[in-house]
């Protein structure tokens, strides 16, 4: 085989004897793509453990043969000579080692300076961002056990991350030019990473009961310290440069972005007292870090960086996933004094999230609702659903969740799935009592009354079919970007179009931002009363979590609120947009103010914003964002 100081490999034959004096060279495209002598695969071509190479033999007739060589992962090519002999091409390889250490091919060796030199400026960079978005990410995926939560410390290890295995590809399409080139890296490093929670949080019929100064008071003596140590991440992300232009700066943005959320390790303290609570911290964090913090900027989502202004943030689907989900059984009770509201939750992309319709008081819904979500990368994108159990005031519940990879369909074909769901705290609750101490071991028993969720599975039925873009709709969609998309209909060709295609192109997102609502009317009795905001345009609807409003009636929302449209509301031109805020109450929600949008001048305009009187209220204002997203 090969050892650290040389190689030696035969090819293909090259031919009849007495071809003439053959030439040698380096085969391009040839990494990480295998190699053959002969129509055969060359033994120990492996490029996850080493270099591999390929050279072309040839001669004056045209003759072309074929050879291959594998070098070790710590050795680096010195030179290669070629020669034929009996008709047969023979490789003959000088090989060192790269250096005492080993590692990566010295190609690599500048990633490796890079990082190690940018790793002070990019610790304290990620830590400013850290303490920017961390705090709003722990707000908006706070679950319902918990009355208060913020980040108490927040430090980087001084360990750099490692790079290595770095391929780059490019993409030609008529639609989409790019070079991108993807890389694999692992981090593992001393950190400091503390969260204070407050829990539990009180119900509302008790909270409505007892006064703020009392409630204030149980905070303090309910308070825990949330401790992370040796954070390790594994993953791959990909940089892309694109458009590619034949002028300058050649490329029209930079876009980064996760191959796939990261798998993630860390080490987790709440004290001896807490124990009991370790499944239901550890389920929270993990479905946190993955869907709060990687899931944002995991292909197709991802960091854009405009380097020419003419660049825009735009992606080009290669089809449509169309989901209908038909319904459930056997789902549990998630509180111990009310019903079973469930929902579902489904997406492929972080930014395009569906809802279905929330069943009140049933434990066997029937939904019967479709979806058209826009797939851009079948190769890595799944079909994430997640179960709920609605909560009017406070986070919903989550029973559990199932993925599918819609690269193991049928293009073209619909299938028929039943997906059994359990609940992720119990099988957390499995995980960490096998890695637990007998201590410990007691103290979770002592508090599983209090934690214990349904360790049945219900099942989620639904119907799938993804549908591959044909090139002349690929063209369509091309012509719908440049020429608007009402010319594109209009177009020839859109005859032939597929209505699942038409329905994805005059469909998008209105997403809400309420930033901030002041000098509200709210009636206040022992405590301070929650406010939400819901938005309605014809027959759909969505509605934020509740938030508790301040004494002087104000209240700030951390995260948007998004309602999906479709042809039947972005072709209504008599279509209006109705925001509202509501208080909760005894018998229900009070409405505190409302204003209203056409939706056809929200569609023109792309994006309102500014401050608003509300109205059908004797006072208060709200200072929003309206923007409509296209789905292409």
């Amino acid at each position: 085989m090969v050892d650290e100081g040389s190689a030696e490999m035969e090819g293909a034959g090259a031919g009849e004897d007495g071809l003439g004096s053959p030439s040698v060279g380096l085969k391009s495209g040839c990494m990480n793509a295998g190699a053959t002598a002969g129509g055969e695969p060359l033994q120990g071509w492996d490029s996850g453990q080493g270099l591999g190479f390929g050279l072309e033999v040839g001669s004056a007739s045209g003759a072309v043969a074929e050879a291959g060589c594998w070098l070790p992962k710590r050795a680096a090519l010195v030179s290669a000579s070629v020669t034929v002999v009996g008709g047969a091409a023979v490789v003959e390889v000088e090989a060192a080692p790269r250096n005492q250490q080993g590692g990566q091919p010295p190609a690599q060796d500048w990633v490796d300076d890079f990082v190690n030199a940018s790793w002070p400026y990019m610790k304290r960079a990620f830590e400013r961002l850290a303490w920017e978005s961390i705090p709003g990410i722990l707000e908006a995926s706070r679950p319902s056990w918990v009355h208060d939560i913020r980040l108490d410390k927040f430090e980087l290890g001084q360990v750099p991350p490692t790079v290595n295995n770095i391929r780059v590809h490019s993409s030609s399409s008529p639609i989409d030019n790019e070079i991108y080139f993807e890389f694999d890296f692992f981090w593992k490093s001393e950190q400091d990473v503390r969260i204070e929670i407050v829990v539990p949080r009180l119900p509302l019929l008790v909270s409505e009961l007892i006064p703020n100064a009392m409630e204030e008071q149980l905070k303090l003596l309910l308070r825990l310290t949330v401790s992370l140590s040796k954070l390790s991440l594994k993953g791959s992300a990909r940089m892309s440069l694109r458009p590619v232009w034949d002028r300058l700066p050649l490329f029209g943005a930079l876009q980064v972005a996760l191959v796939q959320p990261p798998e993630v390790g860390y080490e987790l303290s709440l004290g001896p007292m807490l124990a009991a609570l370790m499944p239901l911290v550890k389920t929270w964090l993990d479905g946190a870090i993955k869907e709060m913090v990687f899931q944002p900027y995991t292909l197709p989502e991802h960091y854009f960086f405009q380097l020419d202004p003419e660049a825009k943030d735009v992606d080009t689907p290669s089809g449509v996933l169309v989901v209908k989900v038909l319904g459930a059984d056997k789902v549990p009770k998630m509180d111990v004094f009310g019903w079973s509201d469930p929902f579902v939750e489904l997406y492929v992309r972080d930014t395009q999230r569906h809802t279905t319709a929330i069943k009140r008081h049933s434990r066997s819904p029937t939904w019967d609702e479709t979806f058209t979500l826009p797939v851009h990368l079948p190769e890595h994108q799944e079909l994430t659903l997640i179960l709920w159990d609605n909560d009017e005031w406070s986070a919903n519940d989550e029973f559990g969740r199932k993925t599918v990879q819609i690269k193991d369909l049928r293009p073209g074909q619909q299938q028929a799935l039943t997906l059994k769901i359990r609940s992720r705290e119990e099988e957390k609750h499995k995980e960490e009592k096998q890695k637990r101490g007998g201590w410990q071991r007691v103290a979770m028993a002592a508090g599983r009354p209090f934690t214990k969720q349904s360790s049945s599975a219900c099942q989620l039925r639904l119907q799938v079919l993804y549908h591959p873009f044909s090139e002349q709709e690929l063209q369509l969609v091309a012509y719908s970007r440049q020429y608007g998309r009402h010319a594109a209909f209009n177009s020839p060709q859109a005859g032939q179009l597929d209505p699942h295609v038409r329905q994805v192109l005059l469909s998008g997102m209105l997403v809400l931002n309420l930033l901030r609502a002041e000098d509200l009317t709210l009636n206040t009795g022992l405590r301070l009363p929650f406010v939400k905001v819901q938005i309605r345009v014809g027959e759909k609807e969505r509605s934020s979590d509740g938030v508790q409003a301040s004494s002087a009636g104000s209240v700030e929302f951390q995260t948007p609120v998004v309602i999906h449209l479709g042809p039947e509301e972005s072709q209504d031109v008599h279509a209006i947009v109705r925001i509202e805020l509501q208080q909760d109450g005894w018998l229900g929600p009070r409405g505190r103010g409302r204003i209203t949008f056409r939706l056809q001048e929200v569609l023109a305009a792309g994006k309102l914003e500014g401050e608003y009187h509300l109205g059908y209220v004797k006072s208060g204002k709200a200072h929003l964002s309206l923007e409509w997203k296209p789905y292409l």
